[in-house]
């Protein structure tokens, strides 16, 4: 005795058929999906083209780090040298790029008593590429930012030296391996320099800055068509002027 007719059992079965049918197809479209990408030349960045990509290693390893006064200085440029395996100090083949930098100091978190129950500390640096030659020409150009900090200790005059050195030594590894990026992105993109490219008449919509007007606002995009925020993109008035730790340190 059958609870149920056949026609359900019947049913059953090619719904099952089509829902294997589905995973099938979508799993065969992926593998395909992915060999359609790499034929418009799309790779990421940190694949195993991007800044792995041996054309890309290989130019970098050709970027000499000038000197950068100060110690705050000398930690971002070795840092910075470091990340890209940078040629001989003496004679630097390819390329050369010349960054400045600083430190901000703030106190939050104030007590009763007028101490501060953390310290935070602002890095800010600015880098310019040039090619090695008789003339040599700003090739591409940036910036980067971090922030951290550290909770200052009471009557340890030596922990807080140690707390200052090391908070200084993070903000430098961490703004040289914004540069370092900045710079592969420019190896492995071509971008000429942005601030020193024609500029693009040429505007985007951005429905996240509506600033409390609850209208999307219009943003201008840099010479090769990414947004102005972009890896830190600078424009003319980058300073070259060096500048770095505040004394803090010394």
């Amino acid at each position: 005795m059958r609870l149920f007719p056949e026609s359900v059992f019947e049913g059953s079965e090619k719904i099952f058929k089509r829902i294997k049918n589905c995973v099938l197809r979508s799993a065969l479209a992926l593998p395909l999906f992915a060999i359609a990408l790499s034929s418009c030349d799309f790779h990421p960045l940190y694949g195993s083209s991007g800044a792995d990509d041996p054309k890309v290693q290989l130019k970098l390893k050709q970027v000499f780090v000038a000197n950068i006064p100060t110690r705050f200085g000398q930690e971002m440029r070795l840092a910075l040298q470091e990340q890209l395996s940078g040629a001989s100090n003496e004679d630097p083949q390819g390329y050369v790029v010349r960054a400045t930098g600083g430190l901000e100091y703030s106190y939050i978190g104030i007590h009763a008593d007028n101490t501060a129950g953390r310290i935070q500390v602002l890095g800010y640096a600015s880098w310019h590429l040039y090619k090695v030659g008789p003339d040599p020409k700003i090739l591409a150009s940036g910036s980067a930012r971090a922030l951290d900090g550290y909770d200052p200790t009471i009557n340890e005059a030596f922990a807080e030296t140690m707390n200052n050195q090391s908070v200084e030594g993070r903000v430098a590894k961490n703004l040289a391996d914004q540069m370092a990026q900045g710079i592969a992105v420019f190896f492995k993109s071509g971008v000429q320099s942005v601030g020193h490219a024609k500029p693009r008449m040429g505007k985007y919509i951005d429905p996240d800055a509506q600033n409390g007007s609850g209208v999307a606002s219009q943003e201008s995009v840099s010479p090769d068509g990414f947004p102005m925020g972009v890896m830190g993109y600078s424009d003319n008035s980058v300073s070259t002027t060096a500048a770095g730790s505040d004394g803090l340190d010394e």
